[in-house]
């Protein structure tokens, strides 16, 4: 129930999502060009958020979500991971 979507440097930023019981506020960054498969701790989202909407932006390089939180539908830039 993550968003994710991949940036011009390759890198993966996967956003929100749920643990099994309550909806995710984290974020976490891929890079396929790592050496080992790792993911690294990403900024911190202002809302919990599951089966949200994404959308890269190439032109500004964020991502953003809409909806998926218990408040109702806002929109949230997470920046360049």
């Amino acid at each position: 129930m993550h968003s994710a979507a991949a940036f011009v440097d390759g890198k993966v930023l996967i956003a929100a999502g749920n643990d099994g019981a309550s909806a995710l506020s984290t974020t976490e960054i891929f890079d396929p060009a790592a050496t080992t498969l790792s993911f690294t701790t990403g900024l911190g989202l202002q809302l919990a958020r599951l089966r949200a909407a994404a959308a890269y932006g190439p032109a500004q390089d964020v991502l953003v979500l809409v909806g998926g939180n218990a408040a109702g539908p806002s929109t949230e830039q997470v920046t360049t991971p």
